[in-house]
């Protein structure tokens, strides 16, 4: 047993390194092909006024918005409240923020409600839920405005890569759905004696299940889903406004949805390095300098750090017990 643990924490420190090292990497090559100086000077030289409107948007606004589409997930536990759901959707951007690895800002969130309720199948089962919809979000999004922006400019480009991971999700999802195939998968996870996996990945598929079968609930959370979304690329398109950066917001609607679609792949350290690269690729399509593309991505995750650090004032202040074991919640639990 005691084997057992030891190689997965090779395994946890191994991907964390590799993680550090892209991030690491992208953002030695995106400063070495830039001038670093020149991207300080546009940071510091930045509008207040529309940057103070991004930043009640992003640490006031859009936490609120992803509370109430979590609490519609949760709605069956009564032993908690909206203030509750806010106050521990805060903490998870805490957490996120200082711990980028495997165990991040949802597993502390999820704990957290699980002291709180004693219903560890609804921590995990809508904290994963919540995560699976807002993917489906981001893609639907990214989907519309890429056909809109076909009808504009006739370019089929981004209508491909937004419709591409469109259709990818979408087969993932009825693909995953089927019976047959989630046998099929637990077990092969028997087989290599993969339990806990095989747990995690069961639960899934139950969760899965779940969502297929509460259309209505799907479609409430999606409806908040884009309306965060919006706001989201809004306090963006004043950030770059901010910077100097003038290009339509359509080109915000089609870009943004796929960045964070792309910076949400776990292959670097919350998203540092993929994220500025995306915007540095798609940004330059329009038309804008690498430099100032980088001081946009920047300065928009700083925003969202500076909400993760609310969130750790919230947590401070808030009377929640501390997390001390992540390896061993009975969040995962079956109860």
């Amino acid at each position: 047993m005691s084997n057992i643990i030891f190689v997965d924490k090779i395994k946890n420190w191994t991907i964390k390194i590799l993680k550090i090292i892209i991030s690491l990497s992208l953002m030695a090559y995106l400063l070495y092909k830039n001038d670093w100086k020149y991207i300080i000077i546009k940071i510091t030289s930045i509008e207040t006024v529309p940057v103070l409107y991004a930043l009640l948007l992003i640490v006031i606004i859009i936490p609120v918005f992803v509370s109430f589409r979590w609490k519609i997930l949760v709605q069956s536990e009564k032993n908690i409240s909206f203030m509750d759901i806010i106050k521990l959707s805060y903490t998870g951007l805490f957490f996120s923020l200082i711990l980028p690895g495997s165990v991040g800002g949802d597993a502390i969130k999820g704990a957290l409600f699980y002291k709180k309720t004693g219903n560890g199948a609804l921590a995990t089962g809508s904290i994963i839920l919540d995560r699976i919809i807002g993917l489906i979000g981001l893609t639907i999004l990214s989907a519309i405005a890429s056909v809109v922006y076909y009808k504009i400019t006739s370019d089929l480009s981004f209508s491909l890569e937004a419709g591409g991971f469109l259709i990818i999700l979408i087969l993932s999802m009825v693909f995953f759905s089927l019976p047959s195939i989630q046998e099929f998968f637990l077990s092969i996870l028997s087989r290599l004696r993969l339990e806990k996996l095989k747990a995690f990945t069961q639960k899934n598929f139950d969760y899965l299940s779940w969502l297929k079968a509460h259309p209505k609930i799907l479609l409430y959370t999606l409806g908040i889903s884009f309306v965060m979304q919006s706001i989201a690329i809004y306090a963006c398109f004043l950030t770059g406004n901010a910077l100097g950066i003038h290009v339509s917001i359509g080109y915000y609607f089609l870009f943004i949805p796929i960045i964070s679609l792309i910076a949400s792949l776990p292959i670097s350290i919350s998203g540092i390095g993929v994220r500025e690269s995306s915007f540095v690729y798609f940004f330059a399509r329009v038309g804008v300098p690498q430099a100032e593309s980088m001081a946009l991505s920047l300065i928009f995750f700083s925003l969202g750090a500076i909400s993760g650090l609310a969130g750790g004032i919230i947590y401070t202040l808030s009377s929640f017990e501390p997390v001390t074991d992540l390896s061993n919640q009975k969040m995962v639990s079956s109860e």
